[in-house]
């Protein structure tokens, strides 16, 4: 089964004063299937609210309106977490 868009995204948490998202720890998406294997805890709220990053890094977009550098760099909606999102190209 082909999952449209098909982009790899990497959601990389650089900053951190929450309890359940770590510095340092990343989720991995696989279009629209998170990769459980691979990933670190998620918190569903942060990620509900930069879910429209992750569509654009799922895209492939790199646009800078969007806040594109090398990533988009988007917080969850306590400010608590940061994160740096980008795709992965197969």
């Amino acid at each position: 089964m082909k999952l449209e868009p098909g982009n790899k995204v990497k959601i990389e948490v650089v900053e951190s004063q929450c309890d359940i998202m770590k510095k340092g720890d990343t989720v991995y998406l696989n279009g629209p299937v998170l990769d459980q294997e691979h990933s670190d805890a998620v918190c569903v709220t942060a990620l509900a609210a930069i879910y429209p990053w992750i569509m654009g890094a799922r895209f492939g977009v790199k646009s800078e309106n969007m806040g594109w550098n090398k990533g988009y760099r988007v917080s969850c909606p306590d400010k608590l977490v940061d994160f740096n999102i980008t795709f992965i190209a197969d």
